[in-house]
């Protein structure tokens, strides 16, 4: 796409070095209160003591699978500096550039930017640090160039004053980790087709840090040309591999880094060009934009299949941003209305980078811009290659039941075993949920990923069958999908038989989900179930983050703080209920959903060679009735 429509004018394109302004330095047209709230965090760090990152500390990887560690005094160094950079900028006055410098000292003087967990792509694989005469470019090696890169833009001359040396030292590490390994190699796997990890947000993240890098700071225009035609190339190759309908399948959080990364790809592109190189007129850099009003919940809930975090207030400039590049109202409405949660949260800056920062401070009038709510709230998507249906009772508002569910396969990026995976809101607020992903570890991205409770289907809202679960790989995938909507309903069906082995002896397990937009508003789970030649045992799953209590009849009844939400009712051949109480230890996880899941295993009274069920959920509001006993819990 890229390199069919530049490539060959890339010379005549390109502006150098000199001419090419993304940010205004001398800019300080900034409300006062931003001033302020930056200054603030900024003072939080004066006279900071940078965390020390030892070699024994950077190994706790190769030896024990913990990344913890060793990240959180990381990126507390990242953070600190971008947060001290900012507010020198912003301020002008010293204060806070003692305490910057060694900022910059430290981390020019890390060994390597590159995490313990990505020494995979080093020639020396097994060792358990790293060779500081092989610089790699992972992630955050690529994001720590970017944050160099950005503070030598916006501050070079302050810093040149207390010592030109420091500026050349930065320049000199931005060219020997970052510059050179970027236009020298090419066997980044996030470059390559063929690789063991697939094409996904990698590709457009590192990208977009080595352009920031070296269109900022590299003044051979040869070199700019040739890096601008190699990240075209990987930007054609993302964009190849990705579905037409914009669908993120990593999860609607990976999104900010393949589809919000690609944006700043392109956007930089832009600016380097003068606003030659465009390419937001294509319909899939539309889609992609749009994916996330696409699943967006509401307040700050997003639908989190795969990797994604049921909650999670991004990086609102960049849905905004995007949505006024490709003329996506409901996006630019959606960024605004996820800026202004953070701000009611006295988060006056919601960016992750220095780069987002800037350019969120750039387009700070237009994110508080009031207007467009009922535009946040779509009414009905389907994404046809995704195999995702989001859908709600009420357009343009929260209020009322919303459903999102999908097909797809079990080798996706970021993938958990969730086919016919559906989650059902009430009013804006969780029912049914998909627990989403844990703290990553070594155990994450191995062999055992599998092994972890949030990856494996029942512990999403789905069936066992013969003791069976869904299994991962390629060939795992839903079958006969199919979507319906009008203004009375929305509907999917997904055939989820191809999700489990053969010795699961499952011949048809036909799921609909339909959410009946009618005067008694309902969502409906209808289950057509065929063994193949034995009777065999049967149990499904519900997440919930409600208390649920069971009632004599297998009715359950949903409660968040003493009230009575929904009511599940179950039509069907007899089945037998348990809650099971998954107590939640892991800190991501508690931000979403506090201390603890429960699962409502509905489990067939009698073996079945064929059958059918029928779950029907509908608002309630009555008092909570007090308890007696205890759910049964199971960790």
């Amino acid at each position: 796409m890229l390199t069919e429509r530049y490539a060959e004018n890339l010379n005549d394109l390109l502006l150098p070095v000199d001419r090419m302004i993304p940010l205004d330095r001398v800019a300080r047209d900034v409300p006062q209160a931003l001033k302020q709230y930056a200054h603030n965090r900024a003072e939080s760090y004066l006279n900071y003591e940078w965390p020390s990152l030892p070699a024994t500390l950077f190994m706790e990887f190769s030896r024990t699978g913990d990344r913890k560690r060793y990240e959180s005094r990381y990126f507390a160094r990242r953070r600190a500096l971008q947060v001290l950079a900012l507010g020198e900028w912003l301020e002008g006055k010293g204060t806070f550039m003692n305490d910057l410098v060694d900022g910059i000292w430290a981390i020019c003087e890390e060994t390597t930017w590159v995490l313990p967990a990505h020494l995979y792509m080093t020639k020396s694989k097994m060792e358990p640090i790293a060779d500081i005469d092989e610089p790699v470019i992972d992630l955050f090696a690529s994001e720590t160039g970017a944050l160099l890169a950005w503070i030598l833009y916006i501050l070079e001359r302050p810093l040149a004053e207390v010592s030109p040396l420091l500026v050349s030292r930065m320049h000199r590490e931005l060219k020997e980790r970052i510059i050179t390994p970027y236009l020298t190699r090419s066997d980044f796997w996030w470059m390559l087709e063929v690789n063991p990890f697939g094409i996904n947000n990698w590709a457009p993240w590192c990208t977009s840090n080595c352009l920031s890098v070296i269109l900022l700071h590299e003044s051979d225009q040869a070199k700019r040309v040739n890096c601008v035609a190699k990240a075209m190339r990987t930007l054609d190759l993302f964009l190849a591999h990705y579905p037409k309908d914009g669908g993120c399948d990593e999860g609607s959080s990976y999104w900010y880094r393949a589809g919000g990364s690609l944006f700043e790809c392109l956007e930089h592109l832009y600016v380097a060009s003068g606003g030659k190189i465009d390419i937001f007129d294509e319909s899939l850099i539309r889609e992609i934009g749009s994916f996330m009003s696409k699943v967006y919940i509401a307040d700050d809930y997003f639908v989190n299949f795969a990797d994604g975090a049921a909650r999670n207030l991004g990086i609102p400039a960049c849905l905004y941003r995007y949505g006024e590049r490709i003329g996506n109202s409901s996006l630019s409405a959606i960024g605004r209305h996820l800026h202004k949660l953070g701000r009611l949260q006295g988060r006056l800056l919601q960016a992750d980078s220095l780069y987002r920062e800037l350019t969120e401070i750039a387009c700070y009038d237009g994110l508080q811009t009031n207007g467009g709510e009922d535009q946040i709230f779509l009414s009905d998507a389907w994404l046809p290659d995704l195999q995702v249906i989001t859908a709600r009772e009420l357009s343009g508002a929260a209020e009322g039941f919303y459903i999102a569910a999908k097909g797809g396969h079990n080798a996706e990026n970021h993938n958990h075993n969730d086919i016919g995976q559906f989650i059902v809101y009430l009013d804006g607020k969780p029912v049914l949920v998909d627990p989403g992903v844990g703290t990553y570890t070594a155990q994450t991205f191995s062999e055992g990923r599998y092994e972890i409770w949030t990856m494996q289907s029942s512990y999403h809202n789905l069936p066992t069958i013969n003791g069976y679960q869904q299994q991962a790989g390629r060939k795992y995938s839903a079958k006969a999908c199919k979507y319906e909507a009008d203004l009375d309903y929305a509907m999917m069906s997904v055939d989820l038989s191809g999700a489990y082995p053969d010795e699961a002896d499952l011949a048809r397990w036909l799921r609909t989900i339909t959410l009946h937009r009618s005067l008694e508003s309902k969502v409906t789970i209808a289950e057509e179930v065929a063994m193949r030649e034995e009777f065999g045992d049967v149990c499904m799953h519900l997440i919930t983050p409600c208390l649920p209590r069971i009632n004599e009849n297998n009715e359950i009844r949903l409660y968040v703080e003493n009230k009575e939400v929904v009511c599940i009712s179950i039509s069907g051949p007899q089945v037998k209920c348990k809650v099971d109480t998954i107590e939640l230890t892991d800190e991501k996880l508690q931000k979403v959903w506090g201390d603890r899941l429960y699962r409502l295993v509905l489990e067939s009274a009698n073996k079945v060679k064929t059958a059918s069920w029928e779950l029907t959920l509908k608002r309630s509001i009555s008092d909570m009735p007090t308890i007696t006993g205890t759910p049964s819990r199971k960790g």
